[in-house]
Order: structure tokens, then C-alpha cells, then sequence
């Protein structure tokens, strides 16, 4: 088995993609803040988030670094 390491990938956040995106949508799947369980106080919940996001951040943006590798085995 080979493990190839790859350069540091950074992805930008921004408060709109965060609360519009994939971040909001990952966290609705969850039970403790799924949808069903917000009920009519979505969308303060996701005012409530902006808020705070902005609050960690004036700019609202945030860099996530992730390191990425690639675990390579061939079968003979």
C-alpha cells in the first residue's frame, strides 16, 4: 500500500454559503437540529447563526485547511 500526502487544500466560507449550503443542510440531518425538531423557528435559528457567525468574524469569512491524502494498494 502506497500513502500519497497532497499540498494543503483551503476552502473559503462565507456566512451566505454557510447558512445557504451544505454546512445548514449537514447540520438539519442531525437530531438535534433537524427541521422537524426547529419547527416554526427555522429561520430564527438561522438568524440567530449569522449572528453569531459574524460575531467570531466581522468579514464572515472562514478558511477551512484540510489536509488530503491517498491511501493507493493493489491486489496481485
Amino acid at each position: 500500500m502506497e500513502k500519497y500526502e497532497l499540498p494543503l487544500y483551503e476552502q473559503v466560507w462565507r456566512v451566505e454559503s454557510i447558512i445557504g449550503n451544505s454546512i445548514i443542510r449537514n447540520l438539519y440531518s442531525t437530531s438535534y437540529s433537524s427541521k422537524h425538531f426547529l419547527g416554526e423557528n427555522i429561520a430564527l435559528f438561522e438568524k440567530h447563526l449569522k449572528k453569531e457567525l459574524l460575531e467570531l468574524d466581522q468579514r464572515g469569512i472562514f478558511t477551512e485547511k484540510m489536509n488530503l491524502s491517498i491511501k493507493l494498494a493493489l491486489k496481485n
